[in-house]
């Protein structure tokens, strides 16, 4: 279970069948956390699923969300801190979605009824509304024989570097900003990266520091069809992908990752890359103009202010 973006070094272990996200609370948005487990499980075979916590940012002061029975016993009520139930209902939506194998909450699912009798809260009936939705649909034909929802189509493909180590430019777990690795300064290629991921989902970043909830999902101007790769990605994987962006400048197994890219080129793949992004990997058929620009840029985005 993830609460930052690095699913594919657990992945890669061989340990893992599933890996997972947990959303909500003070994580990161919950498009791109996906976006980095699916790439993960499509290289190493595992499952998917998902957790949405009960709790915000204000863990303690105002959260997480509670819930007690009513004065007849009869249902329960909960408290307006913590994770909102619309976020709640949402993000168990969007795991469904997603494929995700196992899907659920932390806590709060029933209060104690009449004759102390279990009761289900609110957050007790969206869980089983999600368990009926599932059990309602078709089986399906893949390998486990299990209910499916459908597939969820993916057509970007965005690669970074693997040593990147890249995280939102704020987070839970660290007081400074634009750090990777919990600690490494931003250098030009992360700001390249955080700038392409507001692209496809614009205000990623604010997840978790405003009371009224955005940034945990966003607006999807390209769709949410990306998923985030590392440059260890083999081949067969990259030519899923019709279109492919190198969102870091690529530094590590340059000889490897030049004959990946060159297959997928020459397989008929478009390959976007911006002037730096690709280092000294040389890609046959490819070659980056640069040119000299000056001018102010927005801190956060690192975008033309």
């Amino acid at each position: 279970l993830n609460s930052l973006w690095y699913p594919h070094y657990f992945a890669k272990t061989g340990l893992y069948s599933m890996i997972a996200a947990e959303t909500a609370q003070g994580l990161p948005n919950d498009q791109l956390f996906y976006s980095w487990l699916r790439g993960a499980a499509k290289q190493f075979g595992t499952q998917i699923w998902g957790q949405a916590s009960i709790g915000n940012r204000w863990w303690g002061s105002e959260g997480p969300k509670t819930c007690a029975p009513n004065p007849l016993g009869t249902g329960c009520t909960c408290s307006h801190n913590g994770t909102s139930l619309s976020l709640l209902r949402r993000l168990m939506w969007q795991q469904l979605l997603y494929g995700a194998k196992m899907f659920g909450f932390e806590n709060g699912w029933t209060c104690a009824g009449a004759n102390q009798s279990a009761v289900l809260s609110p957050i007790g009936v969206i869980q089983k509304a999600g368990k009926a939705l599932v059990d309602g649909l078709p089986r399906g034909l893949n390998s486990d024989g299990g209910n499916v929802l459908g597939s969820h189509v993916v057509q970007i493909g965005v690669m970074l570097e693997f040593f990147s180590g890249f995280a939102p430019p704020r987070h839970l777990y660290s007081s400074d900003i634009f750090r990777v690795w919990g600690n490494l300064p931003y250098e030009a290629g992360d700001f390249w990266t955080h700038a392409l991921l507001d692209l496809l989902y614009p205000g990623y970043e604010r997840a978790s520091f405003y009371h009224n909830e955005e940034g945990f999902l966003t607006g999807t101007p390209f769709g949410d069809s990306a998923d985030i790769l590392l440059s260890d990605a083999p081949g067969w994987l990259l030519n899923r992908y019709p279109v492919l962006l190198v969102g870091s400048q690529l530094r590590s197994m340059r000889a490897e990752v030049g004959a990946k890219l060159t297959e997928f080129v020459g397989s008929g793949g478009v390959l976007l890359v911006a002037a730096g992004s690709l280092g000294s990997v040389a890609v046959a058929g490819v070659t980056v103009a640069t040119a000299n620009t000056t001018g102010a840029c927005n801190a956060l985005t690192n975008r033309p202010a």
